[in-house]
């Protein structure tokens, strides 16, 4: 809830994502693919807390839960991911913690990190 990651798959999505960023589509497919192992080494075989905002709804369009994520030793995953530049904060509907995600957004910009460094895809399967 509150975020975006690039797309890995071909999808209207994708298109948009390529289209408003002016990037190659295999690069957002590259860099959704960054996004998701970085997920994945933080969430595989966690237990987590997800937390519902009250400000929406329960389940997206898709039938996905919309929730917060936090990890058991309290790490709050949707802004750690923006922090750590493979998330950006998703503005197109409003959340609790909008302001929170957009400064750490605009540090992970600013510091280049995660997907906002400077990459090298040779070898990115």
């Amino acid at each position: 809830l509150g975020i975006d990651t690039p797309e890995k798959w071909d999808s209207s999505k994708l298109d948009k994502d390529s289209e408003r960023s002016g990037k190659d589509k295999e690069i957002i497919k590259k860099l959704g693919a960054l996004a998701s192992d970085y997920a994945e080494k933080i969430l595989l075989n966690k237990k987590v807390i997800l937390v519902a905002d009250s400000t929406n709804s329960d389940k997206d369009r898709y039938g996905r839960l919309l929730r917060y994520c936090y990890l058991e030793d309290g790490t709050f995953f949707n802004l750690q991911i923006i922090k750590d530049g493979y998330a950006s904060a998703y503005t197109k509907y409003p959340v609790i913690y909008m302001e929170q995600f957009l400064e750490a957004q605009k540090e992970a910009r600013e510091y280049k990190r995660g997907l906002w460094g400077d990459l090298d895809f040779e070898g990115l399967e």
